[in-house]
């Protein structure tokens, strides 16, 4: 009956050598994607020794095994022979997989190593790395007689290759690769020299499935960055240096005094008042307010919470990943390097932004408008990306701008702050500008990381964890380089004409990281917070990814809108605020707009799943 193994038995490799054919298993890493199996025949395979088993791969019209050991953090496969005549027999082999391109020299050591023979119809050799054996009785296996192995395959491409050899450079087998071998019916990438010689000669590969389970983006691969990416970039790092250099420091501030709620330990760490000399806060009958100081540095405090967040997000990624010999951890192509760089400068952008707008807006007018992100991500969709929605979409996005419009045109003037109607709206347009520049920058981000999850043929198939800690890990990069290079830079003449002759900001803004180790330094109490928000940060990041990779963004949105709606709701109970019933009114209308969008994801789901089940009763 059955028996387990950890290597091949050397009872069994002389009848695995015997077999006419196998089969050979493997799957991406979707669930969403499909498991492949081929049938493999001829003598082209081999045992190398009792933990390696090898075949030549042959050249087909597919590549799924190719695509699957290739994808990052994959490489499973399992053999499988069994015994058409004789005593019955089952043996499994499983493993981790790593293919050698035929032109490699990998493939040509390995083999002249093993004397491996290859045909024309070459494409690979498959090498297994065994972890496991498996033999079974296979009792219910029928008696088949062997008569000849097919020689269809070999003799159309020895003709192939004669063609090619008298001088018809469209019969090269890279060429029929790059056609037909580039990329997986899922969308994920297969040969390498096929996708080289589809770049290289303009070559667009066959569409390989149909219906609502084909890939929409089933596109020739195109390799390096796309130019609207790398005038985003430029144009970020511009932004990114001026707002830091002449609003960094202050950024902070503009929070600590505001009246709405705040995150707890952000609150304390930049609320809290100390003593410029001793080490302790200061207690209501303190020193003047003159000797008081706050902690002022909020690229230091982000650094590290990129920091933290990265480390959190590879610890997820190691923990639900396995690496393989396929591709490496991180970063599945250097083609998402790009976006990823982006994707790290704008959210690294968007919340100084965001800060800064709550200065001028009312805390509620902030949620409502953050929940309005549906606006600047399809509009970015369209433009940058050549995205086209339905015409449902558009009215969801109308609603929920309307919504916002309502809100803030009904909502009340805040007593004492200005003295008339115009310094009360320039400081409300003021404030919704920079609001507005950060669900642009929300928006580019989040379109961004949809652009990147979308396009597996170009950037390679990323998953969550690793975007969590790819753009983390960048994001800290960035701000790394601003607080150690800073200092370096002569800004003392540049601030000086924008603060009437003083130099003092630019003196405070240049050595943040100093002038954080010093603060740090006097009142040490605050690290224990400053490493508790970072911490409760990454956290967080890890729920909302772990949300996104099992069970995708429609409970996502649908989490993300109960808390906006729970947090406007605990902000008008808690502080003892009205709404008026315009505001009620545009409250209803982005609610109603985001739960119409949530209720038409999940009907466009449930019709996707009643064709594949419709699908599936037509093949039976």
């Amino acid at each position: 009956m059955g028996a387990f193994y950890e290597e091949i038995p050397d009872s069994l490799i002389k009848w695995i050598r015997e077999q006419k054919m196998f089969w050979v298993a493997t799957a991406p890493l979707s669930g969403q994607m499909h498991i492949n199996v081929s049938p493999k025949g001829g003598e082209y395979f081999g045992v190398a020794d009792n933990k390696t088993f090898w075949y030549l791969e042959l050249t087909g019209s597919g590549c799924e095994t190719l695509a699957h050991l290739y994808e990052p953090g994959n490489g499973r496969i399992t053999i499988m022979l069994n015994a058409f005549d004789g005593a019955p027999k089952i043996v499994r082999l499983w493993g981790k997989g790593y293919a050698m391109e035929k032109g490699t020299k990998e493939f040509a050591d390995f083999a002249e190593k093993h004397k491996i023979e290859a045909i024309p119809a070459t494409r690979s050799i498959i090498v297994v790395n065994i972890h496991q054996v498996g033999s079974s009785c296979g009792f219910s296996v029928p008696y088949y007689d062997f008569k000849a192995h097919r020689s269809i395959l070999n003799n159309y491409f020895e003709q192939k290759q004669a063609k090619f050899e008298a001088g018809n450079e469209k019969e090269s087998m890279p060429r029929y690769w790059a056609l037909k071998n580039a990329w997986s019916m899922d969308g994920l990438p297969g040969s390498r020299i096929g996708l080289k010689t589809g770049k290289a000669f303009s070559i667009a590969p066959v569409k390989k499935m149909v219906g609502p389970l084909a890939p929409s983006n089933n596109q020739r691969f195109k390799s390096g960055v796309p130019v609207q990416q790398v005038i985003l970039i430029a144009l970020m790092c511009v932004i990114l240096g001026v707002l830091m250099t002449l609003h960094g420091p202050y950024l902070v501030v503009s929070v600590k005094e505001k009246l709405q709620p705040r995150p707890l330990l952000n609150e304390r760490i930049t609320t809290t008042p100390f003593e410029s000399g001793p080490s302790s806060s200061l207690s209501p009958s303190g020193p003047a307010a003159t000797d008081r100081e706050y902690f002022k540095f909020p690229i230091f405090l982000n650094t590290i919470q990129s920091l933290f967040a990265f480390v959190s997000g590879t610890l997820y990624l190691l923990a639900t990943t396995t690496t393989t010999s396929s591709g490496p951890l991180l970063l599945p192509s250097r083609h998402a390097l790009a976006p990823l760089v982006l994707i790290a400068i704008t959210q690294t952008l968007a919340s100084p932004f965001g800060y800064a707008s709550l200065a001028h807006v009312d805390y509620l007018t902030f949620v409502l408008a953050k929940s309005c992100k549906l606006l600047p991500v399809m509009f970015l969709h369209v433009l940058l990306y050549r995205k086209r929605y339905a015409l449902s979409k558009y009215v969801i996005v109308l609603a929920v701008t309307a919504g916002v419009a309502i809100f803030t045109l009904y909502h009340p003037p805040k007593a004492g702050k200005v003295s008339t109607k115009s310094a009360q709206n320039s400081s409300s347009l003021y404030g919704l500008a920079l609001l507005g520049i950060n669900l642009v920058l929300d928006g580019l981000t989040n379109t961004t990381q949809d652009h990147i999850f979308g396009s597996p043929q170009r950037y390679g198939r990323v998953t969550a964890p690793q975007m969590m800690a790819a753009t983390n890990l960048l994001s800290c990069v960035l701000m790394t380089a601003y607080l150690l290079l800073t200092p370096h830079v002569p800004l003392d003449y540049f601030f000086s004409s924008f603060s009437g002759g003083s130099s003092s900001v630019g003196r405070s803004t240049a050595h943040e990281l100093a002038s954080a180790a010093a603060f740090l330094q006097r009142h040490p109490r605050v690290l224990y917070d400053v490493l508790g928000f970072c911490a409760a940060g990454a956290i967080g990041q890890l729920f909302i990814f772990a949300t996104l990779n099992r069970f995708g963004s429609l409970l996502l949105v649908t989490v993300t809108v109960t808390r906006k709606m729970l947090t406007m709701v605990l902000s008008v109970v808690w502080y003892g605020k009205s709404l008026t019933l315009g505001q009620w009114a545009g409250v209803g209308l982005v609610f109603g707009g985001i739960g119409t969008e949530a209720w038409i994801q999940r009907q466009e789901k449930l019709d996707k799943e009643q064709k594949k089940r419709e699908l599936g009763k037509k093949a039976e």
